[in-house]
């Protein structure tokens, strides 16, 4: 990776990134549509996730790191994760949380909504 690369994590059926509209599982997310304020090259790639990883990251932000982080934030989570190889031992790695968690109290923070999705990667582990 190179040394000033930026990426950005994105739901793998957004339009905004290039895939197609579908039914959104995480509020808010898997926008059928580019707003008019999107600019491509902003970041030099798109690493694209799916929900259950967006998922993850927000449980690993807040089992690890102790912060409620949303759905948005989980996905630039996941996607840091998995280029972790690619960045040098010793870089400075900055990831730009996006948004909270609190509104996702009932969704991606609620065992039972996970539970109902098979989101079999998400469980707590006891």
């Amino acid at each position: 990776m190179d040394p000033h690369e930026s990426l950005r994590g994105g739901l793998s059926r957004s339009v905004i990134f290039g895939g197609t509209s579908g039914s959104r599982i995480i509020p808010g997310h898997g926008s059928g549509r580019r707003p008019e304020l999107y600019e491509t090259y902003v970041a030099d790639r798109s690493i694209l996730v799916t929900d259950e990883e967006c998922v993850m990251g927000c449980r690993t932000l807040l089992s690890k790191e102790a912060l409620l982080a949303g759905g948005s934030s989980g996905a630039v989570m996941m996607a840091v994760t998995k280029v972790l190889d690619e960045i040098a031992s010793r870089a400075t790695c900055v990831m730009l949380l996006p948004d909270r968690g609190e509104r996702y109290l009932d969704t991606i923070f609620s065992d039972a909504w996970v539970e109902n999705r098979k989101m079999t990667g998400c469980r707590r582990r006891s």
